[in-house]
């Protein structure tokens, strides 16, 4: 934890005064009022909202065409379906040199596996990663913010009493507790407190010990009267990840200049924080500027009924106060009592050597005073050393920081195929309900008559009693107009219903997998734009997703356990790594072809590789690389972990290994396969060599682990013996191979490898 920053209150003030006030400044330079309008507009023109002006009549069509709306909603599905996955992207190793080649491909992979694991399981980056696509396509710029989450909170939980346990009623609670957490109790039970509790060191179930409240429950009401219920109070961690969060634009200030976010003078993020969440960042060490009287009066402010902290509009809101007038769900509303935190990124010297460095500081404005909550090196809040934010931008205006969205592109179309329809409609209805004249005795003044459908106008001349009203105009013409509007927006943006595989009623229109893949490939010229954009994103230092997975590495390098277990995606296998075994250079491979995202194509290619390869005498010398071609197509098919059911010809999944590289994968709770090729005796020797040196063979492995040794010396007999069997040789075990497995398994024990077991066994 950071010491405090030793600043006198006035000190403190103005520095939070001059950082409000250049944000102020800021807004007002670049007009950001006026593009938060323009935000505001472009979302009403996207949901379809847009009021009708001048209408003809009360009840006239109100209908927007879904023209901006199917076109960001395509091309948004064709981009999150690339990513939606994550098997778009891998890590290759780019540096330690001084490690084999084998070891950086391992870590490699274990990189990409934990990634993917992460992202899918602990922070739930597909619906991050689903709006901060949408964002950028509907306002022209999405951004993303990724902090580092650990949530510790107070538990409390039931533990299961034993039955013989709770039937003896006479037990006190002291003895009934350590009867029911024998080796669980890892320190001194307490004597009971005053709240009939006991306090001790608790081994929980992830095998941390904490200290804990226990207590033993004898009125529980959902128990027969008098059985005791034990409970078990202590810290829990909840969640230790990166936690992203999507950034609406008009939650962030970036002076419109800025080439990229990691390098500009200043920008601002804002934020809307609890009393209690600013309390928990004080004693966390955050906020470590805010001094005891700032922190009352911002508790009375916020606690007090009226007036309270209302939530009260400000250039950032048009956007949500439009939102909450249609929807009536008022999110401005739920801001009551909420402080507006301010988050500033900058360069500028605070420690006075004469160089700038970057700092994050946190501001919030309390009625007639501003306050530094706290400032920081950038590098103490987050390890990489680079900003969290990061953005993408389907198009670049001038070199302007901010992007331009589809809706901005297609304000005009949208409001043209607007007026076609509501014309047509609006023919249609004359046509249906037509109007006429007849005569009354006295008329109307030509201002006094305003036409709505079926109206029936006064006439003078009673020779002609009635007239319907001739409409010459073919609505047809209204219609054939308005689709060409929406064919000039499909050219616009890239995305066309053949390129999507629909309108199969449309001339040329593909009817076989293979011309819509073609079709799609074409589309895809455009729609790899925006893949690259949405990547790599648009400034001159990194951003998009490709900044994302950069920070969500780095991090997680940084602040991970030191042991890690999860699970690879698409596998039923446990594995545990720690963050030794992650050290490295590696850079991120990108793989955005249209098969990621399409199950047909995938099996209709693989397919098509299948077959041809059983006419290519090269690869059919090759047993290998037809292994893995059978592989692709059987996972194409949608079968689950082909290469467990379908070994490899080699008989192996891994490089030749040497037994000390060996060894350290099996320390790590990795499960090693020796390989037919190995040398055997070599690998037993050093086995029986590690086991006879305890005290290393105790740093080494756990009891489990032990037992991962174990299974794979046995591997290596069976090898052995298979191989001796092969040249017709039916001799016992090698002395170094019983050596080793003793040494494993105990002194008093032997083991028979299979071969011999089924020759009749070993006499024990």
């Amino acid at each position: 934890m950071t010491q405090p920053i030793q600043l006198s209150a006035e000190k403190r003030e103005e520095e939070a005064r001059l950082c409000l006030d250049r944000k102020t400044q800021c807004e007002s330079d670049i007009g950001f009022s006026e593009y938060v309008g323009r935000l505001r507009n472009w979302d009403i023109q996207w949901r379809g909202v847009i009021e009708r002006e001048n209408a003809p009549w009360d009840h006239a069509s109100q209908y927007n065409p879904a023209v901006t709306f199917s076109r960001v909603e395509d091309v948004h599905a064709l981009l999150f379906g690339a990513i939606n996955n994550f098997n778009f992207f891998s890590l290759a190793a780019s540096g330690r040199r001084d490690l084999s080649a084998d070891v950086l491909r391992k870590r490699a992979q274990d990189w990409t596996d934990l990634l993917r694991w992460s992202l899918q399981n602990e922070s739930n980056a597909i619906s991050f990663l689903d709006r901060f696509v949408h964002d950028g396509l509907v306002y022209g710029s999405g951004y993303g913010y990724l902090p580092w989450l650990r949530d510790n909170r107070k538990i409390r939980s039931e533990f299961f009493v034993p039955d013989e346990i709770r039937s003896n009623r006479k037990l006190s609670d002291r003895s009934l507790i350590k009867r029911s957490l024998v080796g669980r109790i890892k320190g001194e039970l307490s004597h009971k407190q005053s709240d009939d509790s006991h306090l001790t060191t608790f081994l929980d179930d992830d095998g941390e010990e904490k200290d804990a409240r226990i207590w033993v429950d004898r009125e529980n009401p959902y128990r027969p009267e008098g059985e005791p219920v034990l409970i078990i109070e202590r810290d829990s961690l909840i969640y230790n990840a990166p936690r992203p969060r999507n950034l609406a634009p008009w939650e962030i200030v970036v002076p419109p200049n800025a080439r990229d976010l990691q390098n500009t003078a200043h920008y601002w993020v804002i934020d809307h924080m609890t009393y209690d969440e600013v309390l928990s960042f004080r004693d966390r060490g955050i906020f470590n500027a805010i001094s005891d009287d700032d922190m009352g009066m911002l508790e009375e402010h916020a606690k007090r009924t009226y007036p309270g902290l209302s939530p009260s509009s400000t250039i950032h809101d048009a956007v949500d106060e439009q939102r909450d007038a249609e929807f009536g769900l008022g999110k401005l509303t739920a801001r009551t009592g909420q402080l507006e935190v301010i988050r500033e990124y900058a360069f500028e010297d605070i420690d006075g050597d004469g160089y700038a460095e970057s700092i994050v500081r946190f501001v919030t404005s309390y009625p007639k005073k501003h306050i530094l909550l706290g400032r920081h090196r950038l590098e103490y809040l987050y390890p990489h050393g680079r900003r969290p934010e990061f953005s993408w931008h389907p198009f670049k205006l001038d070199y302007r920081y901010a992007g331009m969205g589809f809706p901005e592109l297609l304000e005009r179309a949208q409001l043209e195929a607007n007026a076609f329809y509501q014309s047509r409609s609006d023919v249609l209805e004359i046509i249906t309900k037509p109007g006429g004249m007849y005569d009354p005795m006295s008329g109307l003044a030509p201002e006094e008559i305003r036409y709505t459908p079926g109206v029936m106008v006064k006439a003078r001349d009673p020779q002609r009693a009635f007239h319907p009203f001739a409409f010459s105009v073919d609505p047809g013409l209204l219609f054939r107009e308005q689709s060409g509007i929406e064919l000039q927006t499909e050219r616009a943006i890239g995305s066309t219903d053949m390129g999507l595989g629909r309108g199969p009623t449309r001339p040329n229109a593909p009817r076989t997998l293979g011309g819509t893949a073609l079709m799609v490939r074409q589309q895809q010229l455009r729609t790899n734009v925006y893949l690259t954009r949405l990547f790599y994103g648009s400034d001159e230092v990194s951003g998009g997703i490709q900044e994302f997975l950069l920070q969500y590495k780095e991090m997680y390098a940084a602040l991970m356990p030191e042991e890690k277990e999860f699970r690879a995606i698409g596998t039923d296998e446990l594995r545990k790594i720690q963050r030794s075994d992650l050290q490295g250079r590696f850079d991120f491979l990108i793989d955005f072809g249209e098969m990621q995202s399409n199950p047909q194509l995938q099996m209709q290619n693989a397919t098509m590789r299948y077959q041809y390869s059983l006419n290519n005498p090269l690869i059919m010398q090759n047993p290998e690389a037809f292994w893995k071609i059978t592989i692709d197509f059987l996972e194409a098919t949608g079968m689950r972990n082909a290469a467990r059911v379908l070994p490899s010809p080699s008989g192996g999944s891994h490089p030749p290994m040497s037994q000390d590289e060996e060894f350290n994968v099996l320390s790590k709770g990795i499960y090693v396969e020796p390989l037919p090729g190995d040398n055997h005796g070599e690998h037993l020797t050093k086995i029986m060599l590690l086991v006879q040196n305890e005290q290393q063979m105790a740093q080494m492995f756990s009891p489990s682990e032990v037992q991962l040794l174990e299974r794979h010396a046995a591997k290596h007999i069976e090898m052995m013996n298979a191989a001796a069997m092969q040249q017709k040789s039916q001799g016992q075990i090698g002395p170094q191979g019983q050596a080793a497995m003793a040494g494993v398994r105990g002194p008093q024990e032997t083991i028979a490898s299979p071969i011999e077991t089924e020759a009749g066994g070993m006499e024990q």
